[in-house]
Order: structure tokens, then C-alpha cells, then sequence
């Protein structure tokens, strides 16, 4: 027999071409990839009975090739709807992806196969959201996540839904550290999920994706009490789903919508059209949707607060779901997959294992990385919903030797860090032998372009500013002068970033007198704020490196040669006055500590200790993660016999 006679119709399917979704990669040295699923109407467009036995899916120029059985019979002038039936058959390749997509047809008539497949040819393409710009915001906001916190996700694992309308779905949690041990969880330290609240994710702010326009609201569908527990191998105990559903949300698949029911396995919820596309937003906490928001045809705004992430309808635990279709209506319309924007990325196991890596992938027009189908935990992702860097996980390496720094600086750029913070001091391991030590904070570097140095002498700092800054327009952000007990001379250690910024200047290698005239010149005629100032003291001598910007702090003092007992007076009366410290450095004069220290108006209050051993320094690093605080700036210098550190706090990055 020749080929059947049959017609087909897919989705997902735009402008005359199939489309699947673009998925950012799980790190920024792994490779992105395409996941494609498939909705088919298939039509038998002869006078008999045909059974549709299975379709080839290949694309033409490339090795990959797929097999998907079908084994349903179509009768004549009737069409077949069928649709990939699990997570774990969905169709991959590396991007940027094939061009074509080719689906051949393998069919029986009268009991025998035919001699030839019908094959189908289409154009292939990503996909893109039908909003501005085309891809969505994240349905949450880094300012309600504490320190180390992510949300995570598993971008292969969601159900597949009727027809197919979920297989982009997600089921997205909150992550975040311990920071006693460093171990990462769902629920929150000394939680173990048993109650709602033990939950990260609970009560957690989801907002709208994009503009759009309100289909449906639920908002006093009753909360779950409790997370379901787990049966073993199995996920849930049938019986108590079933319970749940009578107990909590089973009435509102008919409830508030007269003869047109409203979807109650959504819980408390919305619908939103956005361009095209519909897209649900389920399982918040009831009461508590926002209440502009709840009449029909109410308009959307990008980012709009939408309601707390919960648990309720049908839901085993809290979490925040989202899917999306095409269409003008609930759940009635084909699959879409989401295209987002303004985040990032990481497999989570770089970030939880040993050593951390700093190694984020940037979502820009992609979707979520992709992860195991058919385990939830595998190869999942953290995402960080803001388009600024992450600045976790945040590493600090104190009294490094500074014959060891070069050695420790490349591990951590090879494992996706950068030095952020360098602080250099020396301490007299024997009498009248000094040896310099560094303080270093490392942060992610991904989409960063940067150079870092260290032990340069006065001519070769000039000549990579020169390099850097006057030549290639880098940025320089960083500076520390030191004196090296290995080079025995004064040493510099620059950062240099390719980043947007305000105006800035700099000098090094000035004494007092040249510092200050400098310092008032261009604080007082040009409008430039000290940012960074770093004083060495050699044969009796101050010699001064600074940064300056032109930003605004409102009022501002900076004081370079202050005792402790001075510098304990005047950040008291500063943080009276309103100022708040900005920068913290150190040096020995004569044998005495001297303290740097910047202050500036318009600076949230910071959390700052002096004289810290390390055991302390540790245990108040713990303390102020808990707190939600990043470590801004670190100095050591000597006390006695044995190191002590300066240290500066602050909550979000960008406060310094």
C-alpha cells in the first residue's frame, strides 16, 4: 500500500513554524539545549479505518532521532489527538538547533502496514513569549529572598497535563543555606517540613510576569493544613490526596462561577492573559491575593504583587506553580513554553557541593535549565530572579600567605569566582620578621569582565592602569597598596572591571601632604567622593593610594590616620549624625594600629566590629549571614602577638 492518506496539525506552532523552548544552560561553561514536546491532530483523510502506529521525529542535517509510539486507530474523515505522555520523552538537542523538524508517520490499513511512512516537514524555531521584549520576568523578586536563598527548579520534571498543556510547567521552591554547617534545604534550619511554615518557599511574593489582564481569581480557597506526607517509594498516599481534595478545595471546582466551574486543583490563584498566551499562577495562600486584582478583565501590570506563595488546592506541599497555553480561556488552548529574562542560573549540586562554584548561567530570552524527568532533586537549578549578578555563594579566605594567594586566586577564577575584596597586612611571625598576609572576599564572576593583580611595583600598577582603564576602558574598583616582605618593596594590587559606572580618578604613591591636596581638590572643586583609600607606612613615611567616583552619598567624611580609641569616638558620632561607614581599612605607623574609614549619608546601617581573633571573626560571619548580611570589607593587622580584623557588614548588594 502507498503512504496514508493523512493530514496533521502541531502545536506548539507560530508564524508557520514549529517552536520549542530555548533552555539556558546549568552553568556558564555547560551547553544550552532545546527541549521540544509535541500536540498532534492527526486526520484520516481516507474512507478507512487507519491505525496511526507510531512517528519518527528526526531533523534533517542533524543525528538526532526519535521514536514515539501512538497505537490508536483513526477513523476515516475523523481526527486524532495525541500528544507526548511523559516528561521523560520529551525531544532534545544542543542549541542553537536544527532548522527543520521532520515527522514520519508509520500506519496500518486492513490489518497490514503501509509500504511508505506520510512524512511531514516543518520549519523549527525558538520560541518566543508574546509580551515585550519577548520573554517574561521571573513571578518573584530577589528583595524577599534572605542571604543565600534561591528558588529552585526543575526545568524536565513537571506532569505532562490533558494535552499536553503543562509539559512547560513549573513546581518551584525556595533554597537556601544553613549557614552553621553550610548544608542547603527546602525548609528552613532545625525544620523538617512537617508543617507549612517549615517551608522556605511559604509566604514568599509572587508577581505578574508580564502585562496583562485578569480571566479568573480564586482567593478563599481553604489553605492545606499541612504538607502531605511521603508513602515510601510511592509520592503521595492515594487515600489522603483524595481527603485532601474533599476536605479543602473539592467544592470549588464548582463553586464560584454559577454553571461555569473554576479550576479548584489551583487553589487560590490566577489566571492572566498575557498577550496570546494564558497563564496560571497557583496554589497561594488564601485571603491573601491582591485585592485590586481580583475582578475579571482587571488589568496586569509587569511585576504587579500577585499573592503569597502557599498551599492550597491540589498541592502536596507549598509551592508556587506556573504553566501557560495559548488561548483566551483557562486551560483551554495548546502547550507554550516560557521564555524569561533577567535572571540566572546554576545546576544547584555546583552551588551545595564541594568545592562551590560561582559558575551562573545568565537566562536572557531562554528558558530554565534543564533537569532529570523523572527525579524532581536531579539536576535541578537555583535561580536567582534579578538581572544583577548573584553575589552567593560569598567565599572569605583570611590570613592568606602571600606566597599562597596567587595559587588560591587561580582556583577560585578557575571554579567561577573573583576577587571582589583584597586586604594586605603584615604580622611579625618572628622578632623584627614580618610576612604579609591577604584577606580576600570571592564572589560569582559570571558575565563579569575583569583583571586582577597583585604585587606590582609603583611602575608596572601604572602601566596596567594605563593598559586597562585608558586603553581598554575598564573601570578600576579596587585598590590595595601593601608592603611585600617577599618583593621587600611597596606592592599594589588592583581590580579592574569592563563595567558601567560614574566618573572616576585615582593616584598612588603620594605622601600625606600630596594626598591631601589632592583629596581636597577634587572632593571640594570637581565633585568626586573617596571611595576607596589605602594607606602604607614605610620608614616612618605615610604613603597614600586612592579612588575616587562622582556619585551621590549625600555629606560624607573620610578620616586616614586615626587611633582605635579615635575611630570608636568618631563612628559613634557619625552613626548619630546620620553617617554611616562605608569603607574600613588598616595599617601600622610606628607600631601603632591607624585606621582608614569613609563614611557616607545615604548608606543603610551596617554591622561593624574591630579587634576580632579569628575564632571570633568566624563565629560573627555565621551570626551575620543569619542576619542577612553580606561582608563588605575585612582588615587584619597586627594586635599583640596575633592577627586581629576590622570587618564591615551590609544587607544588598550595590549599598557600597
Amino acid at each position: 500500500m502507498p503512504a496514508p492518506n493523512i493530514s496533521i496539525q502541531v502545536e506548539p506552532f507560530e508564524s508557520g513554524k514549529v517552536v520549542f523552548l530555548p533552555m539556558a544552560p546549568g552553568s556558564a561553561t555547560a551547553k544550552a539545549r532545546g527541549r521540544l514536546f509535541l500536540r498532534l491532530d492527526i486526520t484520516n483523510k481516507s474512507t478507512k479505518t487507519i491505525i496511526a502506529q507510531s512517528m519518527s521525529v528526526s531533523f534533517p542535517g542533524s543525528s538526532v532521532f526519535e521514536g514515539k509510539s501512538i497505537n490508536k486507530s483513526i477513523e476515516a474523515g475523523k481526527t486524532l489527538r495525541w500528544w507526548i505522555q511523559q516528561p521523560q520523552e520529551d525531544i532534545l538537542f544542543d542549541l542553537p538547533g536544527p532548522s527543520s523538524i521532520n515527522l514520519a508517520f508509520q500506519c496500518y490499513g486492513s490489518f497490514a502496514p503501509f509500504d511508505k511512512t506520510a512524512d511531514f516537514t516543518f520549519p523549527l524555531a525558538p520560541h518566543l513569549s508574546p509580551v515585550a521584549g519577548g520573554a517574561y520576568l521571573f513571578p518573584a523578586s530577589r528583595v524577599d529572598l534572605a542571604l543565600g536563598e534561591y528558588w529552585g527548579i526543575n526545568g524536565c520534571n513537571h506532569g505532562i497535563g490533558w494535552e499536553g498543556s503543562q509539559s512547560f510547567g513549573y513546581d518551584m521552591g525556595v533554597w537556601g543555606p544553613n549557614h552553621d554547617d553550610g548544608t542547603y534545604s527546602l525548609f528552613y534550619p532545625k525544620k523538617v517540613g512537617t508543617n507549612n511554615a517549615d517551608h522556605r518557599v511559604w509566604g514568599k511574593q509572587v508577581h505578574a510576569m508580564a502585562k496583562g489582564v485578569v480571566l479568573e481569581a480564586v482567593n478563599d480557597c481553604p489553605n492545606n493544613p499541612a504538607p502531605l506526607p511521603l508513602n515510601g517509594d510511592k509520592e503521595h498516599d492515594d487515600a489522603l490526596v483524595q481527603e485532601q481534595k474533599t476536605k479543602y478545595w473539592g467544592a470549588y471546582e464548582d463553586a464560584h462561577g454559577g454553571p461555569k466551574k473554576v479550576h479548584g486543583g489551583a487553589g487560590n490563584h490566577f489566571y492572566i492573559q498575557h498577550g496570546d498566551e494564558v497563564v496560571l499562577y497557583a496554589h497561594m495562600q488564601k485571603g491573601l491575593l491582591n485585592k485590586k486584582l481580583l475582578t475579571k478583565e482587571a488589568a496586569v501590570k509587569e511585576g504587579d504583587f500577585l499573592g503569597l506563595a502557599g498551599n492550597s488546592g491540589n498541592a502536596s506541599a507549598p509551592h508556587l506553580h506556573i504553566h501557560a497555553i495559548q488561548g483566551t480561556s483557562p486551560e483551554v488552548g495548546p502547550l507554550r513554553p516560557f521564555i524569561l529574562k533577567d535572571a540566572w542560573a546554576i545546576d544547584n549540586d555546583l552551588i551545595i557541593g564541594d568545592p562551590r562554584s560561582g559558575l551562573w548561567s545568565r537566562i536572557a530570552k531562554q528558558g530554565i535549565p534543564e533537569g532529570n524527568p523523572t527525579q524532581w532533586d536531579k539536576q535541578d537549578c537555583f535561580l536567582w530572579p534579578d538581572p544583577s549578578l548573584p553575589e552567593w555563594p560569598e567565599i572569605v579566605n583570611l590570613t592568606v600567605p602571600e606566597g599562597n594567594y596567587l595559587s588560591l586566586y587561580e582556583t577560585m577564577k578557575g571554579q567561577g569566582f573573583r576577587t571582589v575584596w583584597l586586604d594586605a597586612y603584615t604580622v611579625d611571625v618572628l622578632p623584627n620578621v614580618g610576612k604579609t598576609f591577604f584577606n580576600v572576599i570571592f564572589r560569582p564572576a559570571t558575565g563579569m569582565t575583569y583583571e586582577a593583580r597583585h604585587g606590582l611595583s609603583s611602575h608596572d600598577y601604572e602601566a596596567e592602569f594605563n593598559k586597562w582603564v585608558k586603553d581598554k576602558k575598564y573601570r578600576l574598583v579596587h585598590i590595595e597598596s601593601y608592603f611585600s616582605h617577599i618583593l621587600n618593596r611597596i606592592s599594589y594590587a588592583p581590580i579592574f572591571e569592563k563595567s558601567p559606572g560614574p566618573a572616576f580618578t585615582a593616584y598612588h604613591g603620594k605622601s600625606k601632604a600630596e594626598h591631601q591636596n589632592l583629596f581636597d581638590n577634587f572632593t571640594k572643586n570637581q565633585g568626586y567622593i573617596p571611595v576607596n583609600i589605602s594607606v602604607v607606612s614605610h620608614d616612618g613615611q605615610r604613603i597614600y593610594t586612592a579612588l575616587y567616583e562622582k556619585r551621590s552619598v549625600g555629606a560624607s567624611e573620610t578620616r586616614s590616620t586615626l587611633s582605635v580609641a579615635e575611630y570608636q569616638q568618631k563612628f559613634a558620632d557619625n552613626a548619630a549624625a546620620g553617617l554611616q561607614l562605608a569603607y574600613l581599612n588598616s595599617y601600622l605607623h610606628k607600631g601603632e594600629i591607624n585606621i582608614v574609614a569613609i563614611w557616607y549619608q545615604n548608606l543603610p546601617a551596617p554591622y561593624v566590629e574591630h579587634h576580632l581573633d579569628t575564632q571570633e571573626f568566624d563565629a560573627l560571619l555565621k551570626k551575620e549571614r543569619k542576619a542577612n548580611l553580606y561582608l563588605r570589607a575585612v582588615t587584619g593587622y597586627q594586635r599583640g602577638v596575633a592577627p586581629n580584623f576590622a570587618a564591615i557588614w551590609n544587607r544588598q548588594a550595590g549599598d557600597l
